[in-house]
């Protein structure tokens, strides 16, 4: 009798086990599906970018999981607390150095605009100077070289209409 109670112990302790096997699997399969939608929401939010080594190596362990999860429930399940302690405040720190990448890159267009303005103003700056400095040369050329007062009156309309039509150039 012994043998027969051994046997249809080891029969119950091995169903057991396998309803044991079976619950793991089951509670591991819902962590894993969660940490699955999860990720998949990262990538729909375009934030995983942000955090690509700590998100590469989650999918890589919820792959191995997943494939593991019928062969050794156990192993899943390890590979399943794995994978949440690195997806745990993933989602998190992606937003968070995402919202700071923009912030950055709002700061450095904002800092080429400031850049633009200042060359574009030093760059009015040199043309007015230059522009004033031909003014200058026309006065004096006119008053070293024309010296007659008729000459003068009659190229003054001419003078004039040079350095507006100058002026309105810059």
């Amino acid at each position: 009798m012994s043998r027969s109670v051994d046997i249809v112990y080891e029969l119950q302790r091995e169903r057991r086990h396998q309803m044991y096997l079976s619950q793991v699997a089951t509670t591991t399969r819902s962590f894993l599906n969660r940490y699955q939608s999860l990720l998949d929401d990262m990538d729909e939010q375009n934030i995983s970018q942000y955090v690509q080594t700590e998100y590469s190596e989650a999918r890589d362990l919820l792959g191995t999981a997943f494939y593991n999860i019928d062969s050794n429930p156990e192993y899943s399940r390890d590979l399943s607390r794995q994978i949440g302690a690195i997806v745990g405040g993933l989602p998190r720190l992606a937003r968070s150095l995402r919202d700071n990448a923009q912030i950055q890159a709002r700061i450095e267009e904002r800092q080429r605009e400031k850049a633009e303005r200042i060359a574009h103003a030093q760059s009015q700056k040199k043309l007015m100077e230059q522009q004033k400095a031909f003014l200058m040369q026309i006065d004096a050329i006119i008053d070293d070289k024309i010296k007659d007062p008729v000459a003068l009156d009659f190229v003054y309309d001419q003078i004039k209409e040079l350095r507006d039509k100058y002026s309105q150039k810059v």
